[in-house]
């Protein structure tokens, strides 16, 4: 049996990022150029992409046939890794990316031709989106990193994020080492560098006060305070 053609596919042959395959087969593709676009439809018709939008159902039971990842901000490359694993892990359900909209307009995901949503770091609370899902027949799962547990269906063991960081760059090498952490992540921020300051232990390096940055976690802010 051929493997399933995904979004990531066409993404490598076309050498983008799932984020924008998805959105311009989704007809949000306004912002990039015509060329981008001809080559993602030429590649779609190429590699036999097909979606398929309508809700089956199988032994009276719905079927997972369509799943929409909302993102809070399309321009964190961070995002393009989520997409990919998730497509990985979804197999031959199919999987589309919309950005976030702002929270009056948030219900408005449900009337999407989906069966399932996962909101990334969403702004709305947990329990209003289940209550949309519910209403909707939407099965809803939340990731929030900054959440407790009851309002986030993943958790994240930020302390070992931590210490795999550390134990990575001091595997290959790396000593002179910085640490750059996002404005705005109290709650997970210490967990991190508790872990990373651990990995960095086991090689006997310690991490100095001066070698730590906070910044604006973006790819402008981050290229900036690197140089």
């Amino acid at each position: 049996m051929a493997k399933k053609v995904t979004i990531t596919d066409i993404a490598r042959a076309a050498g983008i990022s799932p984020t924008t395959v998805s959105l311009i087969l989704n007809g949000k593709g306004d912002r990039f150029s015509a060329a981008t676009c001809r080559r993602v439809f030429a590649l779609r018709d190429q590699l036999g992409y097909h979606v398929e939008k309508n809700l089956s159902q199988r032994h009276g039971k719905r079927q997972l046939m369509r799943v929409g990842i909302v993102i809070p901000d399309l321009s964190q490359s961070f995002y393009d890794g989520v997409i990919a694993g998730i497509q990985a892990a979804a197999g031959d359900i199919q999987v589309v990316v919309y950005e976030a909209p702002t929270s009056e307009k948030t219900h408005q995901l449900f009337d999407e031709p989906v069966d399932g949503l996962i909101f990334c770091e969403p702004h709305m609370a947990t329990q209003q989106l289940k209550n949309w899902g519910e209403a909707a027949q939407v099965l809803v799962i939340v990731v929030n990193s900054q959440a407790s547990l009851e309002d986030s269906d993943v958790w994240i063991d930020w302390h070992q994020v931590g210490k795999l960081a550390a134990d990575y760059l001091l595997a290959n090498g790396h000593r002179e080492i910085a640490v750059v952490l996002p404005v705005g992540h109290q709650a997970t921020n210490p967990n991190v560098i508790a872990g990373f300051k651990e990995g960095l232990n086991e090689y006997h390096v310690t991490l100095p006060d001066e070698a730590l940055y906070t910044t604006i976690p973006t790819l402008a802010a981050g290229y900036n305070l690197t140089r």
